[in-house]
């Protein structure tokens, strides 16, 4: 009876037990609650600029980045909401555009009227608005707008792990001795 019992031993069939089908990296059986990330980015404006409706705000030719907004290269997520961070304490109402990738074609000139190109529309994952009435926290030189959003669903392309986005004005915005607009993104990753 020792001897049978040896050879069916747990011992013995964990050390045969090699292939669980899965091959190795981010193939897995199923997983342990949820994959949550805030991604934060500072909007770079000119202090100067008197911004219209539709114009983009932001550093020339420079898109947003918000990092590691997928698990894994070319996978995706869901950003669930919006923190919007006013340091110059003048409400400015905004609308972040997401995309999927860079654009290509799209030019981004500060203060300029944003156009996106008919190339890069397919590229827009969704839309998150921050009217002015939305600033309710008052942080002293600071406002803040807390933005529960639709769930804005995002796949990536292969090798990027990262959202885009651009600010637009979404009405008139005095930026005169502002230092910027602050935007993180809550982001449940799949």
């Amino acid at each position: 009876m020792g001897q049978g019992m040896m050879s069916n031993s747990p011992r013995r069939i964990f050390n045969t037990w090699n292939d669980n089908g899965l091959a190795a990296g981010e193939n897995h059986i199923g997983e342990v609650g949820k994959s949550l990330v805030v991604s934060s980015v500072s909007v770079l404006v000119d202090l100067a600029a008197d911004y219209a409706a539709l114009d983009y705000c932001g550093t020339p030719s420079t898109m947003l980045e918000f990092a590691n907004a997928a698990r894994v290269a070319g996978g995706g997520g869901v950003v669930r909401s919006a923190m919007f961070v006013d340091r110059g304490d003048v409400f400015p109402a905004v609308k972040l555009i997401l995309f999927s990738t860079t654009t290509v074609s799209t030019t981004l000139t500060d203060n300029g009227a944003l156009v996106v190109d008919d190339s890069d529309v397919a590229k827009i994952v969704g839309v998150i608005a921050c009217a002015t009435a939305d600033y309710t926290a008052d942080l002293n030189t600071s406002m803040a707008a807390f933005k529960k959003t639709t769930d804005v669903y995002f796949d990536l392309p292969a090798g990027a792990t990262s959202l885009r986005g651009v600010v637009q004005a979404d009405g008139p915005w005095n930026a005169g001795g502002q230092s910027d607009l602050g935007i993180s993104l809550f982001i449940e990753r799949f």
